[in-house]
Formats: structure tokens, C-alpha cells, sequence
């Protein structure tokens, strides 16, 4: 059986769900033991058909852990070098219930490296987690109707940045290098994205994860989940992201964005990142650069530009810094932000 080179619903048609996962559960207290990992088909407890009652809408779709059983666990095959993830999905919650993991991580839970979601269906929450044996997670907002509405759910993994993004936002931007202390560090918690540092980096290729885990006591049916809704490739490491600039704190892009006297953006990532701005406004005035060299003392001036009015005002970032942010001062107001945006490269 050869192995695709991607997660696509052709391989699973034509050579069935086992060309494209290995498949394991966990057992607690199995004859004396702490727990126990035992192979399995993927069919045992994923179970997919192909005939619709609509278009992408399956009759057979579901994948379940029993009751009495701690894990069910499907790992890809192929391992995807600087993979993009994405699934489509109904999100299930459960008073009680277990986890969902889903995304990129290497097979010893955690310590090899991860870059996934997991949605706590008992407590009605959604995380973001990247880095390896230390990692850094923070809390996604969920989008509405999560339950009962499929939604889109990427994990991208880059050179020195994982974007998780849910229906096309990126709700979480985390960089990563080696830290002296392994201590994770949360500079920004959003909205709209959170910015964060992992302190070791997951490795640049890992396999996938859709696990659903825990309470052992329970069965939990994940419906509406099958292969044509799971799409992974190998990705661009080097490939830039644009980023809308908001305000702190806000939702509010910097788009025909009225200012009084002062306007303050949210944290732009930098670390391994140049960072290239663009900014036009409809008066004369400055845009201070805050720094962030060291979490501990927080931001500080590191430079200031002259803005034109009526002009796109570019200003390159590239001192490899934690992150920046920029308040922008008009010579007088009211003033407005025609458009403002940062390129990572």
C-alpha cells in the first residue's frame, strides 16, 4: 500500500481510511496495568460512506469512542513538512465529555512537537496549542453556531510561526525558538488574534492527530466528520503573511478608521519576521514604533516616523524583536486611518 502524498478523499475511496491513518485506542486499567495502547483498524471507529443526501453531506459519517475506553486516535501516515491543516467540522459539546484534538503532532503527546486545536466538549471551549515537550496554549473564541454548523479550522506551521485561523481569521499567531528557561510567554491574548512565544519549537515536519480523548465513562459520536472534509498538504515555510492592523483590543481594523488624538494598535509579531507596514491617513502626523525587547518590563519607544497624509507610508521593521505595536498621533483631528496593514516575510 503506498502512501499518499496528501490527506485527500481519492486514497480513502479507492484503498479504504487505512491508506491514509494508522489507528490506536488507550485503556485504563487493563489487568493490573496503568493503561494500555492497543492497533486498531481505522474502520472500527471511524465510519465513513460515500453516498450523499446532498452535495459534501454524507449518510455515513461518524467517528466514535466507545465507553471504557480512554483515547480512540487516528495519526496520519505521511508526516507533512511545514503542513497546512484543515478540517470542516461540527463541534459537538458533552456535559462531562472528552477532548477533541485535532491537527499536527508527533506521536509521543506533546513532547515531540504539536501544532493543533483541541476543543474541550465538556466545558464548551476552544485552544490553540504549538512547541514540544513546552508548549504555549491560549483560548479561541468560537464562532457561532459551532455546534450545529461546519466550520473551517486551519493550523498552518511555518518557518518560526503556527497560524491557527477559524473561518478564515487567524485567531492565533505564535512564534517560536529556543528559550533559556523554557518558559512559554503570552504577549497578547486578542481580540482578534493572540500572540504568543513557545519556547520550543515543534519540528518542522509531524504527522496528524484527530483524537478524541477522555472520559472513559462515556461514548462520544463525533458526527458529520469524514475524509472529504480534511484536507493536508505540505506547505511554504517562507511564504509571507498579511496581517490587517486593529486597534488594541479590538476588532476594529484600521480601515476608514476615525482617530481623535491617539490610536494604538495591536501587537505585530516579529522575532525571526521583517516586518513591512503600510499606512495611509488623511492628516499630517507621526507613528510612534513600541517595542516589546522583554516581556518582563513591557513596551517602550523605539522609533518614531513622520507620516504624509494622502500617501502609502511604508516602514520596515527588522531589528528581531518579541513584537511591535504603533500609535499613530495626527498633527491635529478629528484624522482618519484611510488603510493600515503589516507584511511578515
Amino acid at each position: 500500500m503506498s502512501i499518499p502524498c496528501c490527506i485527500r478523499p481519492s486514497a480513502a475511496l479507492a484503498e479504504g481510511l487505512g491508506s491514509l491513518f494508522y489507528c490506536w485506542v488507550r485503556k485504563l486499567g487493563v489487568e493490573g496495568y496503568a493503561e494500555e495502547f492497543e492497533d486498531a483498524k481505522p474502520e472500527r471507529y471511524f465510519s465513513v460512506g460515500w453516498r450523499e443526501s446532498k452535495y459534501t453531506e454524507f449518510t455515513l459519517a461518524r467517528y466514535v469512542k466507545p465507553r471504557g475506553i480512554q483515547t480512540v486516535s487516528l495519526r496520519s501516515r505521511r508526516c507533512f513538512e511545514y503542513g497546512v491543516f484543515e478540517i470542516e467540522a461540527k463541534l459537538k459539546p458533552m456535559d462531562g465529555g472528552p477532548m477533541l484534538w485535532f491537527g499536527f503532532e508527533v506521536d509521543d503527546l506533546f513532547r515531540g512537537g504539536v501544532a493543533h486545536f483541541m476543543f474541550d466538549t465538556g466545558r464548551r471551549m476552544l485552544y490553540g496549542y504549538t512547541g514540544r515537550r513546552w508548549n504555549v496554549s491560549f483560548q479561541i473564541p468560537l464562532p457561532d453556531g459551532y455546534d450545529e454548523e461546519r466550520h473551517s479550522y486551519i493550523v498552518a506551521v511555518m518557518r518560526g510561526m503556527v497560524i491557527h485561523m477559524v473561518d478564515g481569521f487567524i485567531r492565533g499567531l505564535t512564534l517560536f525558538s529556543w528559550v533559556d528557561e523554557c518558559k512559554p510567554i503570552t504577549i497578547y491574548s486578542g481580540p482578534p488574534y493572540a500572540l504568543c512565544i513557545a519556547p520550543a519549537p515543534p519540528p518542522p515536519s509531524m504527522p496528524v492527530l484527530i483524537d478524541i480523548d477522555g472520559a472513559v465513562e462515556l461514548e462520544y459520536v463525533w458526527e458529520d466528520i469524514h475524509p472529504w472534509l480534511i484536507r493536508v498538504t505540505d506547505g511554504d515555510p517562507h511564504i509571507p503573511v498579511k496581517l490587517n492592523l486593529y486597534s488594541w483590543q479590538s476588532k476594529s481594523v484600521w480601515r476608514n478608521k476615525p482617530v481623535d488624538e491617539r490610536e494604538l494598535s495591536m501587537p505585530i509579531p516579529g522575532l525571526s519576521r521583517d516586518v513591512i507596514v503600510t499606512l495611509s491617513v488623511d492628516k499630517p502626523g507621526w507613528i510612534k514604533v513600541e517595542a516589546l525587547a522583554d516581556p518582563e518590563y513591557g513596551w517602550s519607544i523605539w522609533d518614531s516616523y513622520r507620516l504624509k497624509p494622502l500617501e502609502s507610508n511604508t516602514i520596515k521593521l527588522e531589528h528581531g524583536l518579541y513584537a511591535y505595536r504603533l500609535s499613530y498621533e495626527p498633527d491635529t483631528s478629528p484624522a482618519k486611518i484611510l488603510y493600515g496593514y503589516t507584511i511578515l516575510i
